[in-house]
């Protein structure tokens, strides 16, 4: 069901359309619920004609009341299904379609209690002035306790299993008795062929012999193998490190992440230093909090004032005006300089943010390809 909201302002009707959240069952048992599916969904045709969907979050909250929530998995049009929670039980698929229905479904086979609590649906668009808006739609979970009506439930499902399985056992016996007769009949051509059994059994059991012999030396190469997969892996990790260390700067811990800043010997270009930082586990750097904020400029002070610029995730492009971080495809965090971002570049435009230095290490807007790595750098995000 579709909930519309009529908003009436300088005699002009608006229709919001809201997403819709499904959650089946709403409340589970813990080891009797065999699966819980919950269906995030918006459709097109009940969008302004102006409007599009970029993504689609689901966000969960262990507490009803304190409605703290983390985001659980994701499905945008620039990078497809994202799942975020660490989950073992749980399958994600999805996706934007812009004339039909975007929708992410999310199941978890045999929930547990911390699969429950509140969970919002929340869709990003960018309306008809290219502004992002969001909307979102609440569910719930609850948690059955174990009941002894519960468990009877069940014993009584477990017993007419038996009793299916009981009547196929004696079907199966009544063949075997069958079968039986028939080789009664036949016991006096089996003899005479007793002979030849054995010989082709003495047969078989040095066939047997000589593959368990060959299945030792497959299984002693296949361990040397290992072991030296494992030295190579090891030898790998510490030029990993090494390499990391030859590229970037690494900062102190900050709330589970740590900040990861280029060297002079890496030039700019934003695939290319979004795949360095994919490669050590990161992206480039999306600032969320004034605390963050702080923490950064502060680093950047430190460690990369011969920089003049030092780029982050944030662009607008092909999306002119409307900032979004390249990683999780969320609204900027506007930390901009005044009079930013002003795209006042004649010759390029100017779709990517940076920390500049000569506005005390506030956000500016710049052009995206810098290869000057003398002068500009950037952060990658890396979660720990």
């Amino acid at each position: 069901m579709w909930s519309v909201v009529l908003i009436f302002m300088a005699k002009i009707l608006f229709i919001v359309a809201l997403p819709t959240i499904h959650v089946v069952p709403n409340a589970i048992t813990i080891g009797i619920t065999e699966a819980l599916h919950l269906e995030c969904f918006i459709k097109s045709e009940d969008l302004s004609p102006t409007d599009s969907v970029i993504s689609i979050g689901v966000l969960h909250s262990d507490n009803m009341n304190a409605h703290v929530f983390t985001t659980i998995a994701s499905v945008s049009s620039f990078n497809g299904v994202r799942i975020i929670t660490n989950s073992t039980n749980v399958h994600v698929v999805g996706s934007i379609v812009r004339n039909g229905l975007s929708s992410l479904n999310i199941t978890w086979t045999s929930p547990l209690r911390e699969n429950a609590g509140l969970y919002k649906c929340e869709v990003n668009e960018i309306n008809e002035l290219g502004k992002p808006i969001t909307y979102d739609d609440t569910g719930s979970v609850a948690v059955n306790e174990l009941t002894i009506d519960a468990v009877f439930s069940e014993i009584i499902k477990l017993k007419n299993r038996l009793e299916q399985i009981n009547l196929n056992c004696v079907t199966s016996h009544e063949i075997e008795i069958t079968e039986i007769n028939r080789l009664k009949q036949n016991i006096s051509v089996l003899v005479n062929q007793t002979s030849l059994l054995k010989d082709i059994c003495e047969t078989e059991l040095v066939h047997v012999q000589d593959l368990e012999s060959q299945n030792k030396l497959q299984l002693t190469s296949v361990e040397n193998s290992v072991q030296s997969l494992t030295l190579k892996q090891d030898e790998m990790h510490g030029k990993w490190n090494a390499s990391k260390n030859e590229y970037f700067i690494s900062s102190e811990r900050f709330s589970d992440k740590v900040y990861l800043l280029s060297r002079e010997s890496v030039f700019f270009y934003p695939t290319f230093a979004q795949s360095l930082c994919a490669l050590h586990g990161g992206y480039l750097v999306e600032v969320n909090t004034q605390a963050e904020f702080d923490f950064l400029k502060q680093f950047i002070r430190t460690y990369g004032s011969h920089f003049e610029h030092v780029y982050t995730g944030g662009t607008d492009e092909n999306h002119e005006g409307v900032w979004l971080y390249r990683h999780s495809q969320t609204p900027v965090v506007p930390f901009w300089a005044p009079g930013e971002p002003n795209n006042d570049n004649k010759n390029f435009d100017e779709n990517c943010e940076e920390f500049h230095k000569d506005l005390q290490w506030s956000m500016n807007d710049l052009q995206c390809s810098f290869p000057n790595s003398t002068v500009s750098g950037f952060i990658c995000e890396v979660p720990v």
